[in-house]
């Protein structure tokens, strides 16, 4: 997700190519696709081309919510990191090119590291968006709820506990949950912070 987020963002912010408009496009749709769409597409298309393999999702369904988070939380990532080049004057990397460097070594040796802090907190802000995933949680881990998340085990919980009128147990499981959104959160904003001082000084 953070490569292909980055490649993206480099290409959209640098790039003078045809297609780059639709490119831009491409990777911040996924975020208007709802999460039950995404789940019954994969399913559908893992299920008939490659059933009895490691990538059937009857057998195997962690793949899958990786590759459903990766997708859905795609944008956050790609648009943080957008930002960061939109920062970074070009300048500094014609520079680093008419001294000789390649633009392969340009970009690992003067784009990317001004750009990590952004990088960082897009991966933040993706990880916490993917742990409130609720219905490609629950659609995929049906398959095999021995590789469900965290969301999956709390509507289990929610709907047993239906019938013994408590939720201790889920409520637990929130708090735990919003515990590491915080945490995150914190990390992702001190991350923000950290640049913002850089580019003042």
């Amino acid at each position: 997700m953070v490569l292909v987020g980055t490649s993206a963002a480099y290409v959209v912010s640098r790039r003078k190519i045809p297609g780059r408009d639709a490119l831009d496009a491409l990777v911040t749709m996924p975020i208007a696709v709802p999460g039950i769409i995404v789940a019954v597409g994969y399913l559908l298309f893992f299920a008939s081309k490659f059933s009895l393999t490691p990538l059937d999702p009857f057998l195997n369904p962690g793949l899958l919510l990786i590759f459903s988070y990766s997708v859905r939380r795609l944008p956050f990532s790609a648009r943080s990191i957008f930002a960061g080049f939109q920062q970074v004057h070009v300048s500094l990397e014609e520079a680093a090119l008419n001294l000789g460097a390649s633009r392969v070594k340009t970009f690992f040796t003067i784009a990317i590291p001004l750009v990590i802090t952004n990088v960082l907190s897009g991966s933040l802000l993706s990880l916490v968006y993917s742990m409130n995933e609720v219905s490609t949680s629950i659609t995929l881990s049906n398959l095999n709820p021995s590789q469900g998340p965290i969301t999956y085990y709390m509507s289990r919980v929610i709907y047993a506990s239906g019938a013994v009128g408590t939720v201790s147990v889920a409520a637990a499981l929130g708090i735990l949950l919003m515990t590491a959104q915080v945490i995150s959160i914190s990390i992702s904003n001190y991350i923000f912070k950290q640049k913002v001082a850089f580019l003042g000084v």
